[in-house]
């Protein structure tokens, strides 16, 4: 019975002792990460927010530096970002992983996967959108039709679309 009592508390005091050395472990790498960003951020070398998970649990969340650098409005971990062109080579790698494993075609039309596109979309493959030569109009870089329509509806930026498809194509953000 002693013996019993023994091995229970010996695994009990493992367990403890293993989760402790878990968290102290998370702890001392949030704490590193938290040096390695300040010391960026008052250096100028860095603005933004840091979010660092492992085996999927976040262990390091935190924002530095200004959202707004004239209003000196402070960054915080629910900030958005408006982040351009950076998502574009992770598509392009994600669209080629798929293709090489027989998912998708570089020449399969875009109205394959989006049934409800008008007709005049047909012809536009993967491989144009990733080359950026659909000829599709960068109507969110059409000013006027920024500020004469306070909100840019999907059927404003269709008909967008239409009238300018006799234009030349040229690169654009939006492919």
């Amino acid at each position: 019975m002693e013996t019993k009592k023994t091995i229970r508390f010996m695994l009990v005091f493992l367990v403890i002792s293993i989760f402790l050395s878990i968290n102290l472990y998370a702890q001392e790498k949030s704490r590193n990460l938290n040096k390695l960003f300040s010391y960026y951020n008052l250096n100028g070398m860095f603005n933004g927010i840091v979010l660092a998970a492992e085996n999927g649990k976040i262990i390091f969340k935190k924002a530095y530096g200004f959202a707004d650098f004239e209003r000196k409005t402070h960054l915080d971990t629910s900030s958005v970002f408006s982040i351009g062109s950076v998502t574009k080579p992770f598509t392009a790698t994600a669209i080629m992983i798929l293709n090489e494993r027989g998912l998708l075609s570089y020449e399969d039309k875009l109205i394959k996967y989006y049934p409800n596109f008008p007709s005049y979309f047909e012809h536009i493959t993967i491989r144009h959108l990733l080359t950026h030569t659909s000829g599709l109009y960068d109507f969110l870089g059409d000013l006027d039709l920024i500020n004469k329509t306070p909100e840019v509806t999907n059927k404003i930026a269709l008909d967008s679309l239409i009238s300018q498809s006799n234009r030349q194509a040229y690169y654009t953000d939006y492919d």
